[in-house]
């Protein structure tokens, strides 16, 4: 059902968690999920939860982006975070690096060079116990610095 009413309202279904009378949903599209988008998924979902009365009594949803740094849980979520630097916590512990490859059994991450030489290991997701796309400070100002420079070179 949460999947038809996305699909009415051009969104998908990036998460759904439920924990006591809180249900939890987190959208994407290829736009990005703004505010505005969230709430029209959050109305519709709503009414659909009260007319199949699937929740009786009183009920929580939150309706979210799965943000910038978004968590990484299936496949399909590792495989559209290809290129995008991670943090992967596995059973042996924390590495971080670039999102290289995935696929149905699981991913590579290429660590930091050292020494020049750059080294990619290869995770099965049966061994990750959490992972999520990470942003640096320079990625995440990146375009605001450039509208900087770009205004500079007009004003000039």
């Amino acid at each position: 059902m949460i999947e038809r009413v996305a699909a009415e309202q051009a969104v998908d279904v990036y998460d759904v968690e439920m924990s006591g009378r809180v249900l939890r949903a987190m959208v994407d599209s290829p736009e990005g999920a703004s505010l505005d988008t969230c709430a029209r998924f959050s109305r519709a979902l709503s009414a659909e939860l009260d007319y199949r009365d699937l929740m009786p009594g009183k009920y929580f949803l939150e309706v979210s982006s799965p943000g910038i740094e978004r968590p990484l849980r299936r496949p399909a979520d590792f495989v559209r975070a290809v290129g995008s630097s991670v943090k992967v916590v596995t059973t042996g512990g924390a590495i971080e690096g670039r999102l290289v490859a995935a696929d149905g059994q699981g991913l590579g991450v290429e660590l930091p060079p050292v020494a020049g030489s750059a080294e990619t290991r290869w995770i099965e997701y049966t061994q990750v116990r959490r992972a999520r796309v990470r942003v640096s400070d320079e990625e995440l100002f990146a375009g605001s610095r450039d509208r900087r420079q770009s205004s500079k070179r007009k004003d000039e």
